[in-house]
């Protein structure tokens, strides 16, 4: 199988890669390095099978040759970042909404295959614990730029939803909550203010940290986040499942 990965030098995206790779997949990875890195996927550049872009998703001539050449499409790419989205929501909207458009636009040609990455922010504020797709989304304010992010997810869901009720493009959408793992930007920073005691990133409203507790708190939830004995491991077993879990959605698929 050939797969088009959108975001490919990104976290997730090139651990997926990799994963791929492994199983003898053809990979083609897109990114513009906005939040990816080249040295996620420097390993992989002298793999047989794995071709790379360093490109924008908006690149509508590349991203339907790119789609078109492909098998399965797994849209990771996206604006993410506290910072991004609290400062520039009119990116956020655009990039993410424009891209996912984009994608499906490109897919329904030939029918392809679409998993598009969404994110647990959509459930915003609801109390109604465990979450479930089916549940009402409960957003915050649109005078709160931080909630852009999520909006823009949710409307990432509508679009590729009606993709395929309306036009019959096969689509995927899982809902990603945070993780941590290797190649994660900012990753040491978070690790070593957890350990002495705070957080990195809060801001308008998307958290209050409290340095002295180590402490976080989210949307009225509290979030420990002293570290405990084995949680390196623990980490990595988590983002195992993780990239599972999204090899599982696309094989669902085919």
């Amino acid at each position: 199988m050939r797969y088009l990965i959108t975001g490919g030098a990104g976290f997730i995206g090139s651990h997926l890669a990799e994963r791929l790779l492994d199983r003898g997949e053809h990979v083609v990875l897109l990114d513009n390095l906005s939040t990816g890195s080249m040295e996620n996927i420097r390993h992989l550049k002298s793999r047989e099978r794995m071709e790379y872009h360093l490109d924008s998703i908006e690149n509508r001539r590349m991203v339907a040759e790119l789609v078109d050449d492909a098998d399965i499409v797994v849209h990771l790419a996206a604006a993410v970042g506290v910072r991004l989205i609290v400062e520039s929501p009119v990116r956020t909207i655009e990039t993410n909404v424009n891209g996912t458009q984009i994608i499906l636009e490109a897919a329904e040609k030939k029918r392809k295959l679409v998993l598009t990455a969404s994110t647990s922010e959509v459930y915003g504020k609801s109390t109604q614990v465990p979450f479930h797709e089916e549940a009402d989304l409960v957003l915050g304010p649109t005078t709160k730029g931080r909630w852009s992010y999520a909006a823009s997810k949710a409307l990432d869901e509508f679009l590729a939803l009606s993709y395929w009720r309306e036009r019959k493009v096969p689509v995927i959408v899982v809902r990603l909550f945070n993780t941590v793992g290797p190649r994660q930007t900012g990753l040491a920073l978070l690790l070593r203010r957890a350990r002495y005691g705070g957080i990195a990133g809060a801001a308008d409203g998307y958290g209050a940290s409290d340095r002295r507790s180590g402490e976080y708190w989210e949307h009225g939830r509290n979030l420990d986040w002293r570290p405990c004995p084995g949680s390196e491991n623990a980490h990595r077993k988590f983002f195992e499942d993780y990239l599972r879990a999204v090899r599982s959605g696309v094989r669902a698929g085919i």
